[in-house]
Formats: structure tokens, C-alpha cells, sequence
């Protein structure tokens, strides 16, 4: 089977990280320019915000900011 799966390496999170949150952020708040009836569904949430403004990767998990 092909696809985007997570067993493989190449799932959502694995792409985030290659493309750089800021990149996702930035093309997420693009579509919602586009589709303004569906800007909510665009709207990048803020665990994404957070990683794209401090450059965290994706798969660091939302506890890594958290660390002493």
C-alpha cells in the first residue's frame, strides 16, 4: 500500500518538519485568504504557531518546550 504512513517515515508530522512549520503556517493562513467562508478550517492551530515562531520541529512533541 501506498501512502503517507506514519510506519514508513513519511507521514503529516515527517512532511511539517521537512517543509519547516513556518512554511505549513505560512500556506495554512494562504488557503484561509483564499477560502474566507473556510478561514477556520485553515487557521493554523497554536502548538503549529508555537514551532513556526521558536522553529521547534513538529515531532519534537508539544512536552519539549516544557524541558529544564
Amino acid at each position: 500500500m501506498k501512502g503517507a504512513t506514519s510506519e514508513r517515515g513519511a507521514g503529516l508530522v515527517h512532511w511539517g518538519d521537512h517543509m519547516g512549520p513556518a512554511y505549513v503556517c505560512e500556506r495554512l493562513e494562504a488557503w484561509a485568504g483564499v477560502f474566507p467562508e473556510c478561514a477556520g478550517f485553515f487557521r493554523p492551530c497554536a502548538y503549529l504557531k508555537g514551532c513556526a515562531d521558536t522553529g521547534r520541529k513538529l515531532s519534537a512533541g508539544a512536552m519539549a518546550a516544557s524541558r529544564l
